[in-house]
């Protein structure tokens, strides 16, 4: 099927729906297009960080491998993103000190 046959399909099909994404989904979605292919060891000590500094450690823990497991399925993700409480606390820009 072209392109021009495959944009119509859709829009034929599409034209009636009038469902938007939840903002987990766009979330999820906006994620795996900035997916960087190359994995970096400073990734998972952020994923570390995040889950032993949040409310809620174990929960926070079975969420991040439920959401990387399931990371196409986009319901899924936003269920497993609900109810987890405080994250990891941050700085704010006026907290951190000028090395200077």
């Amino acid at each position: 099927m072209d392109d021009h046959k495959l944009d119509q399909f859709f829009r034929d099909r599409l034209s009636h729906a009038d469902q938007s994404p939840s903002g987990a989904e766009w979330e999820a979605m906006r994620a795996m297009l900035n997916e960087d292919k190359k994995r970096k060891p400073v990734f998972w000590w952020f994923v570390g960080s995040g889950i032993f500094e949040s409310e809620n450690p174990e929960k926070m823990a079975k969420a991040i491998v439920q959401a990387t497991t399931h990371w196409r399925d986009t319901k899924k993700v936003a269920e497993v993103s609900k109810g987890l409480g405080e994250s990891m606390k941050g700085l704010s820009t006026e907290e951190i000190q000028n090395p200077q």
